[in-house]
């Protein structure tokens, strides 16, 4: 049962579409985003002001300032995309967006 516990945990890590990590007191944000011309990032944090990201090793990376909780969503090519997140609320428009929790 302990070995496909931890097979479902490694294959699952390896979906992860996006990431957060603290870098100099930034939180980078790294989104793996397939056959995107663009992505733009947009979080609470700042009022959702559009966040442009830069693509580098097949990844999307914007960086926020470091926060305890905060909501965000991506536009991929100006259409909105929603991570694959853990935790998501409802949004002010009908549909959902993703919520960021800093692990203790």
């Amino acid at each position: 049962m302990k070995k496909a516990v931890m097979l479902m945990l490694i294959i699952c890590a390896g979906c992860s579409q996006h990431s957060f990590s603290p870098k100099g007191g930034m939180l980078l944000a790294e989104f793996k985003v397939k056959d995107a011309g663009q992505v733009s990032f947009y979080h609470s944090s700042d009022g959702f002001a559009e966040n442009k990201t830069e693509l580098s090793d097949g990844k999307w990376r914007a960086s926020v300032k470091q926060e305890e909780h905060f909501t965000y969503f991506l536009t991929v090519d100006g259409k909105v995309f929603l991570p694959d997140c853990g935790m998501k609320q409802q949004d002010d428009f009908g549909g959902e967006i993703c919520i960021y929790e800093r692990k203790q």
